[in-house]
């Protein structure tokens, strides 16, 4: 149970550090604010939208590819650790209707 808790923890930082990464870079490399850098770094992290506000540099193309791949590992991450989760807390069950039977 503790390693499960660990895993969050660390994942929850990274995800954070990403989320800020991303938002600050999209805020001073394409000068805007904060509120648009962040709705950039969701936009574009999770590849939910088209990127709008269209990026008009050739070097945040880049950066966004490479935001994109980290992003959707994040996504899987987060999928394998619930599975994790899932699998634990039924195993959790069997053990303990094996454990009332004898």
């Amino acid at each position: 149970k503790k390693r499960l808790g660990n895993k969050a923890i660390l994942y929850l930082v990274l995800w954070i550090l990403w989320m800020i990464g991303g938002t600050l870079y999209y805020c001073y490399a394409n000068d805007l604010g904060v509120a648009v850098g962040f709705y950039q770094a969701i936009n574009i992290g999770y590849s939910i939208g088209y990127g709008y506000p269209r990026e008009p540099m050739e070097q945040n193309w880049w950066f966004s590819s490479a935001y994109v791949i980290v992003g959707a590992s994040f996504v899987g991450v987060a999928l394998g650790f619930f599975a994790d989760k899932i699998v634990e807390d039924s195993q959790d069950w069997f053990l303990h209707m094996m454990e009332k039977e004898a």
